[in-house]
């Protein structure tokens, strides 16, 4: 009897007990539950914040090139080596750019999948997505601005090319009237001068005779022209002949040249070239 008393005092115990040990391990699963659900939503919100980060971070590298690149739409000229630069800036910075939208979209689709409301991660990705439209817009007006001049740049490297062209052209014609204008001085300017014994000068056929009592023809026909030295006659106003005796067979004005003896040799001075190449252009003289 004691022992039923004692069984029917316990039974109440023991259902409590084993209604108080569901209870628990049925809040510990809930428990745990919860803990994995708050461990899923900080890694997903971290790796959120993660990529929050390096988009502001790109948007600070594409706004460094951004300001790079307004410098260079605004200057007057660009170098070799600035354009390459450029060239290599653009590049980038559109890299930079498709990758921040890239992931702008995937953070919104991923925040939109995963159902998350959180205020000020909604209103952080909202602004962010706002910047990267921003900058995309700015760099494509900059992209266009750059576009432009390099067609403005190429449209003067042809005019210039054109010009040089022309330049060329000119200096080329200028060089053949100046060489034209040179033989021309030459053929105007040119005089011939010869002198000889008269066996000499009759061997080249500068003179001739008739006869023993003719007078001596000077320059008649078929004479030797390479006997003949050339010279400018604005420059030469001093021959020498080399000899003691001395006749002036072409006829020269008196008075536009002297004949010089000095140590038994006669030397020629013109006084006056003008006036005493005026009658001829060659000058022969017959020498002993």
């Amino acid at each position: 009897m004691k022992k039923l008393l004692i069984a029917f005092v316990c039974l109440p115990l023991f259902t409590a007990c084993s209604f108080m040990t569901s209870e628990v391990q049925e809040l510990r699963s809930e428990n745990d539950s919860l803990r994995l659900a708050k461990s899923q939503i900080e890694r997903e919100v971290n790796t959120y914040l993660k990529t929050m980060n390096d988009i502001e971070q790109n948007l600070d590298r594409v706004k460094e090139i951004e300001g790079y690149l307004s410098l260079q739409s605004n200057s007057e000229g660009i170098e070799i080596d600035q354009a390459e630069r450029i060239n290599k800036n653009i590049a980038l910075v559109t890299e930079i750019v498709q990758k921040n939208q890239a992931e702008i979209d995937r953070l919104n689709k991923d925040l939109r999948r995963s159902g998350l409301k959180i205020k000020e991660l909604d209103s952080s990705v909202k602004r962010l997505t706002l910047l990267v439209e921003q900058q995309n817009s700015t760099i494509d007006t900059l992209l266009s601005q750059l576009s432009q001049k390099d067609a403005l740049i190429a449209q003067q490297d042809a005019s210039i090319e054109g010009l040089r062209t022309d330049v060329n052209d000119l200096r080329s014609q200028n060089e053949q009237r100046q060489q034209t204008i040179a033989r021309q001085d030459e053929a105007l300017h040119a005089a011939w001068y010869v002198f000889g014994t008269r066996k000499e000068l009759k061997t080249q056929k500068i003179i001739s005779t008739d006869g023993l009592v003719s007078p001596t023809k000077v320059l008649q026909s078929d004479f030797n022209k390479d006997y003949f030295v050339k010279i400018d006659a604005r420059e030469v106003k001093e021959i020498p002949l080399y000899a003691k005796r001395v006749i002036m067979l072409t006829n020269h004005p008196k008075t536009a040249y002297r004949l010089e003896l000095k140590d038994g040799q006669y030397t020629l001075y013109i006084t006056d070239t003008k006036a005493f190449w005026s009658v001829s252009k060659y000058l022969v003289i017959e020498v002993d």
